[in-house]
């Protein structure tokens, strides 16, 4: 059993957003915080994107990233590929680690067959191991990783859909 009530992420288009959706389709509690002005690569964080989120007093995007690490039980950190130093992804993995909070990287198959089963295991495993009650979800941009985004929101879904009596939907 997970106990998993809530997701937040800073609201930035990708991997953020992708968590976000996946929470609503869930039925789980969203939020998190987002930089000041709600700035995101494609210009302001949508008003949908932003219910139960805070806005930062910092336009900086690491004070975000901090809050949100600080204010979950764990991070989980969903891409297609590695992370690299020039990304937030790679900064997100860095402040879990400074602040002692548990962080997972999953690179998100393409394609589902063992490798996703193999992968959502992993998700389950971490949630349980940490009673992760508030996730952060955080990825690369959406225009870093096409796709990414939808790719999240499917794969949370998937994955969490049964646990939390959805059937995966």
């Amino acid at each position: 059993m997970i106990l998993l009530c809530c997701i937040i992420g800073g609201g930035q288009a990708g991997g953020d957003r992708g968590g976000a959706e996946a929470a609503h389709d869930l039925g789980l509690r969203r939020g998190g915080m987002a930089p000041k002005g709600w700035r995101a690569e494609d210009g302001v964080i949508p008003p949908w994107y932003r219910r139960g989120m805070m806005e930062s007093a910092s336009e900086a995007y690491p004070v975000r990233t901090r809050a949100n690490v600080e204010a979950s039980g764990g991070t989980l950190i969903l891409s297609f590929g590695a992370l690299t130093e020039e990304t937030g992804s790679y900064l997100t993995a860095n402040i879990a680690r400074q602040v002692g909070k548990p962080c997972l990287h999953i690179r998100l198959p393409r394609a589902r067959g063992p490798q996703f089963q193999i992968a959502a295991g992993r998700i389950m495993d971490f949630l349980r191991h940490h009673a992760i009650v508030t996730l952060n979800v955080a990825g690369p941009r959406e225009s870093r990783e096409p796709g990414l985004q939808s790719a999240v929101r499917v794969a949370l879904g998937e994955i969490l859909g049964d646990e939390l009596g959805f059937g995966g939907r």
